[in-house]
């Protein structure tokens, strides 16, 4: 039984660790996104508007959020009180940089 517990705590870790580094690279993004945009008005985009980037990254950033909310919900039991905080400050992150895309796209349009 110990090796299944372990083993499923290594899985568990994988994701959820996966999951922090897309929350940190969508955050950043959000926090850095005059350089984002300065960027892509500098570098060639293959045909893409800066809207559907920032679409994308929106979508991206919103459906990460999803499934950290719905694999959070299923482990919140496996969870202590410092992981639960670092899980709802992910949540928080991704959600955040959704909106900061979404209001991004609304004002450049």
């Amino acid at each position: 039984m110990e090796l299944i517990d372990s083993g499923w705590r290594a899985s568990l870790t994988n994701i959820n660790d996966e999951i922090e580094r897309q929350a940190t690279a969508m955050a950043t993004a959000a926090a850095d996104l005059p350089l984002l945009l300065y960027r892509f008005r500098t570098t060639p985009t293959g045909g893409m508007s800066v809207g559907t980037v920032l679409n994308k990254l929106a979508e991206t950033a919103e459906h990460v959020g999803e499934f950290a909310r719905e694999f959070g919900e299923q482990n919140w039991v496996d969870m202590d009180e410092d992981e639960t905080a670092d899980w709802r400050k992910v949540l928080a992150d991704l959600e955040a940089a959704a909106a900061t895309f979404r209001r991004t796209v609304n004002v450049i349009s």
